[in-house]
């Protein structure tokens, strides 16, 4: 069972991509950027290294993405006085509207999407996914 879950689960994420994020991709924004920028939204602020634990990559290459979305003014590096060497990264205020917009964009491209659906499709829809979410947040 538990592989038929994965599975499903796999396939779900495979179909939300095609059909929803496809178009949302950033031109010239590499995957990993887009990736370490979704986890500072997720997370408000977070250690570099925190970032580079979740991803299983090298600390100097987040270092190397954040100091790129550092250049554009999407994210800050904050050093906390008690120990110099431990670099934290949040949104700026460029970066939270460019979440925000983001975010709005994708709400509005799912609910075109969604519009071709009948009501009844809409509910069934609704209440399994509420379901997924509920025993996901379990996990």
């Amino acid at each position: 069972m538990i592989n038929d879950v994965s599975t499903q689960l796999i396939n779900l994420l495979f179909v939300f991509k095609k059909n929803f994020l496809k178009q949302h991709s950033e031109v010239g924004v590499s995957v990993l950027s887009l990736l370490i920028f979704r986890i500072i939204c997720d997370e408000g602020e977070i250690r570099i290294s925190d970032i580079a634990s979740r991803i299983k990559i090298s600390v100097p290459t987040v270092t190397e993405y954040i100091s790129k979305l550092e250049h554009d003014n999407i994210v800050v590096k904050i050093t906390i006085e008690n120990d110099k060497r431990e670099k934290f990264v949040k949104l700026t205020k460029k970066g939270r509207m460019m979440k925000d917009n983001h975010m709005k964009k994708l709400k509005k491209s799912i609910q075109d999407k969604l519009s071709i659906l009948s009501d009844e499709d809409l509910i069934a829809l609704n209440q399994s996914l509420s379901s997924v979410v509920d025993i996901l947040n379990k996990i």
